[in-house]
């Protein structure tokens, strides 16, 4: 026996809204388009649907995974110019997540090392490669 709604009506996956069954027409319960995303024509429809595979692509953070990241480079050479323009976006973000990540992980050992030196159960300092020196 299959779990209760906690909702009524349908999930479009296009607009992200929970409508109720009057929106869906008869083919559009099946497919879980609402009859007024039915209505923005095939090449809207599909750019929202390659935004949300793009979406799907990245992680919790923000950043495109390792493993999916050669399906994210055909998002980069798509043939139409939104999707594009779009991926380059999420790559920028994805790539200030990284750094940003970076930063906080160096800083976390950087504190790490402090704190066991000032506890005495490690000789010296956080080595000078935690802060970005080259020496």
């Amino acid at each position: 026996m299959s779990k209760k709604k906690k909702y009524r009506g349908h999930y479009c996956w296009c607009c992200g809204c929970i409508r109720p069954n009057e929106k869906f027409s008869g083919n559009g319960h099946r497919r879980h388009l609402c009859k007024d995303c039915k209505k923005l024509g095939k090449e809207e429809i599909a750019f929202r649907q390659h935004q949300r595979d793009i979406d799907r692509l990245l992680d919790w953070d923000g950043k495109i995974r390792r493993k999916t990241r050669h399906v994210f480079q055909s998002y980069l050479n798509h043939s139409d110019p939104r999707v594009q323009v779009y991926a380059e976006k999420v790559q920028a973000h994805s790539e200030h997540a990284y750094r940003r990540f970076r930063f906080f992980f160096r800083f976390l050992l950087f504190w790490l090392f402090e704190v066991l030196a000032v506890d005495g159960l490690i000789g010296s300092a956080a080595p000078c490669c935690f802060l970005g020196s080259t020496d």
